[in-house]
């Protein structure tokens, strides 16, 4: 095998800088995506304590907000993201969350934010019909 001529290693040098701003642009959409899917995650947690907490006090709508709202911790959500909704002439109850997500990279090119919508649905646990 012989040693690399000075030609050839600039032409290695040209195919780095073709293919790092690639390598590059995709390891920020990974890690884009990544953190889309933590949220979303967090977010149907969240709507699970929520639907949860409501179903065993259904008159206490206010508090099974709160809890959706606690239950998130890498991201800020807030109790009018939070919809109680009551189905089934109050015999079973849905929580919605709603928050909107604003890709770091793709927002780079002038992109807006991803709205990202998660629901539970529950059967109420106790003798009181739900009441939103």
């Amino acid at each position: 095998m012989s040693r690399p001529t000075r030609s050839e290693r600039g032409a290695v040098a040209v195919e780095l800088a073709l293919c790092l701003p690639l390598l590059v642009l995709f390891l920020a959409g990974v890690v884009d995506l990544g953190s889309g899917l933590m949220m979303r995650a967090q977010m149907q947690e969240a709507a699970q304590e929520a639907t949860s907490a409501a179903a065993h006090d259904p008159g206490a709508p206010a508090a099974a907000r709160q809890r959706a709202v606690d239950a998130v911790s890498a991201f800020p959500i807030t109790t009018a993201e939070v919809t109680i909704t009551c189905l089934d002439a109050g015999r079973r109850v849905r929580t919605t969350i709603e928050h909107p997500y604003t890709p770091i990279f793709v927002s780079v090119f002038g992109a807006g934010p991803i709205d990202i919508t998660v629901d539970n649905t529950s059967d109420v646990l106790s003798d009181d019909d739900c009441t939103p």
